[in-house]
């Protein structure tokens, strides 16, 4: 069996390679041939995406993948790289494939990136190879919104029609980071993704005046802001003024910094799945990544 086994890197350009690996992904995460190859269709797809990927006679059986994520941190750009899609066929585990991919990923990303980053539900995984865990923390603050608004101006986005993937896609081009002190700068791919959860699109909304696409809910008076995209500096207050919703606090699941008229208080983020990170980056005491760019 190992004599039939081939290494292939870098191959998503090769349409019929790229297929290759999607039963992989449907053996071991369950995201179906058909839903990757509309992904791609759509436009959606990474053109950075670089999988590393063991082959037996002509079968993907285990995967390791990297991508570009350059990053702001304390308002400077950041060379970075996002570790996804790792995953093993169940027959073929143990045998230690995934530790071999990552060795050889990990030092192509090192001549030409500061730090690397991936979710995780396993750190212990994961800290072998240098990675360590960075804690997240949500922000807090106090805000009265009686719910008047003004609803002319705002409507719900159903992601998937097509003048509103090109509005989504135009809005991303153009959009400036959501904080200073930390935010990834290219998350397309990601925030599309994350569109396939049903929880998401429903709270997929457009400020048509303010050019703003915001990802939102409220539950029990509080308001749960999860992103913001958009070209302009806006004010919190007039992002409020938009929601059809009273509520009396904000939580924010992305720093904050840009919203200066209020105190925030941050605490930490509850999750099964943790940031790691690799690298000798100083990273905020402080920071969440972005719901709607987790990958």
């Amino acid at each position: 069996m190992v004599k039939r086994m081939e290494l292939r890197q870098d191959y998503c350009a090769d349409k019929s390679m790229r297929e290759k690996l999607y039963p992989l992904f449907e053996n071991v995460f369950g995201i179906t041939e058909d839903l990757l190859r509309k992904f791609h269709e759509q436009g959606f797809w990474d053109d950075t995406y670089c999988p590393y990927t063991y082959f037996d006679d002509g079968f993907a059986i285990a995967n390791v993948s990297r991508f570009d994520l350059p990053l702001l941190i304390e308002g400077k750009p950041v060379s970075a790289a996002g570790i996804q899609s790792v995953m093993t066929h169940p027959d073929y585990r143990r045998q230690g494939l995934m530790k071999n991919l990552l060795e050889i990923m990990l030092q192509d990303i090192d001549l030409n990136t500061q730090v690397s980053l991936l979710f995780t539900e396993k750190p212990e995984l994961y800290i072998p190879f240098g990675f360590r865990i960075l804690p997240e923390t949500c922000f807090i603050t106090r805000y009265e919104h009686s719910g008047q608004c003004i609803e002319e101006c705002f409507k719900k986005l159903s992601p998937f029609m097509l003048n509103n993937t090109e509005l989504i896609h135009e809005l991303f081009q153009i959009r400036i980071p959501q904080s200073e002190q930390f935010s990834p700068l290219r998350n397309t791919s990601s925030f599309f993704l994350n569109l396939y959860d049903l929880q998401v699109q429903e709270r997929l909304y457009y400020a048509i005046d303010l050019r703003a696409i915001l990802v939102f809910a409220v539950k029990a008076d509080t308001l749960e802001l999860y992103d913001l995209i958009s070209p302009n500096e806006l004010a919190l207050s007039d992002l409020c003024a938009r929601i059809p919703s009273s509520f009396s606090r904000i939580i924010v699941y992305f720093n904050p910094d840009r919203f200066t008229d209020f105190d925030w208080t941050p605490f930490a983020y509850p999750s099964v799945s943790h940031l790691m990170i690799r690298g000798q980056i100083d990273f905020p005491v402080h920071l969440k990544y972005p719901e709607t760019a987790k990958f």
